[in-house]
C-alpha cells in the first residue's frame, strides 16, 4: 500500500510558497510579471493612434507588396537584395522618387 495522499496546496500564501521553492516556478514566476507589467505599461508607451495609423494605406505606399521586410536578414543569415525606387530622367522636370522623399532631380 501506498503512503498517505499528498495535501494539495491551497489557498494564495500556499501556491506562492510552492512557486517559489523551484527554479521553474521562480521562471514562470518571473516571466508571469514580465508579461503583467507590459500590459500594464504598454497603453502609457505606445502612441495613441497606432492602431489609426496601421491602417494607414499612405504609410505603406513606398514598400514593394510582395518584398520581404529588411530585418529578415537577421533570421535568414543571407543578404538578400534591397529594393531601389527609380524614377525615368529623360522628363526635364524634378521627379518624386518616393513619398517619404521630397522631389529630387534625376542624376
Amino acid at each position: 500500500m501506498a503512503g498517505p495522499l499528498p495535501v494539495p496546496v491551497t489557498g494564495l500564501r500556499g501556491v506562492l510558497n510552492e512557486v517559489v521553492r523551484t527554479k521553474t516556478g521562480m521562471v514562470g514566476f518571473s516571466m508571469l510579471a514580465v508579461l503583467l507589467s507590459l500590459v500594464l505599461f504598454v497603453p502609457f508607451i505606445a502612441p495613441f493612434d497606432l492602431v489609426r495609423e496601421w491602417g494607414n494605406r499612405q504609410a505603406w505606399l513606398d514598400n514593394p507588396r510582395n518584398a520581404a521586410p529588411e530585418w529578415t536578414e537577421w533570421f535568414s543569415g543571407k543578404q538578400l537584395s534591397r529594393t531601389i525606387v527609380m524614377a525615368p530622367c529623360d522628363v526635364p522636370d524634378p521627379v518624386p522618387i518616393s513619398n517619404a522623399t521630397k522631389r529630387e532631380l534625376c542624376p
